[in-house]
């Protein structure tokens, strides 16, 4: 039986590009079914895009506090 999600959105919350870029392309070569990825530098845009854009659905938040 298939337990994996399907339709994962992903939101990284990361303020360095090459981190963020290489979660990202991590992240695309799994078997994870991911509908969207977004990346954001700041705690804000993210909770600005949240509030937005994203309702509903599965969705995986990583952020990396220093």
């Amino acid at each position: 039986m298939d337990h994996s999600p399907k339709n994962i959105s992903i939101l990284i919350i990361e303020d360095n590009p090459a981190d963020a870029f290489l979660l990202e392309d991590n992240l695309k070569s799994t078997q994870l079914s991911i509908d969207k990825i977004v990346s954001v530098d700041t705690l804000k845009d993210a909770g600005i895009l949240l509030q937005q854009f994203w309702s509903g659905g599965r969705k995986i938040l990583w952020y990396q506090a220093e």
